[in-house]
């Protein structure tokens, strides 16, 4: 649900596609340093990655879509690191788990998921900067329907 909200609110706000102002208007470091807690708070609790929540906001500031997402990637690493560490606690007792599980992770796919990112990483980052920041924010927002049109048919 959060993703669709994510997708509707972007759409409704012309300017996450049409960023008419180049001016960054980035709020003081109080209010940033609250959004950043919120954002973490909420994207654990949900068990998505930041970056869902703090690209629509970057871009409410007026970053490009390039640095926005830039921004927000990294941001994405504390919360699967804790995300990870949580499920790993809390399965690791868990009987009838696979092999080469440790808790709830299932080591392949951490090893695919890690080795997809060493892959996937620097060939999006290449495209993305050659990318106009129009179509950058379409294709956003398309991959963010894919996923949810993913997550409603598992």
């Amino acid at each position: 649900m959060f993703a669709i909200y994510t997708i509707i609110s972007s759409l409704m706000k012309k300017t996450f596609i049409d960023m008419k102002d180049n001016h960054i208007k980035m709020p003081n470091r109080i209010k940033t340093s609250f959004i950043g807690l919120g954002v973490g708070v909420i994207a654990t609790l949900l068990g998505i990655g930041g970056s869902v929540i703090t690209i629509p906001f970057l871009r409410s500031c007026r970053l490009k879509m390039v640095n926005a997402v830039s921004l927000a990637t990294p941001l994405s690493l504390p919360i699967a690191i804790v995300g990870a560490a949580t499920s790993i606690f809390n399965g690791i007792q868990h009987p009838d788990l696979p092999t080469w599980s440790l808790g709830f992770v299932y080591i392949p796919a951490f090893i695919g998921i890690v080795a997809g990112g060493f892959i996937g990483v620097p060939i999006g980052t290449r495209i993305a900067h050659h990318m106009p920041d129009r179509l950058f924010s379409k294709v956003y927002l398309s991959l963010l329907v894919i996923v949810v049109i993913a997550m409603i048919f598992e």
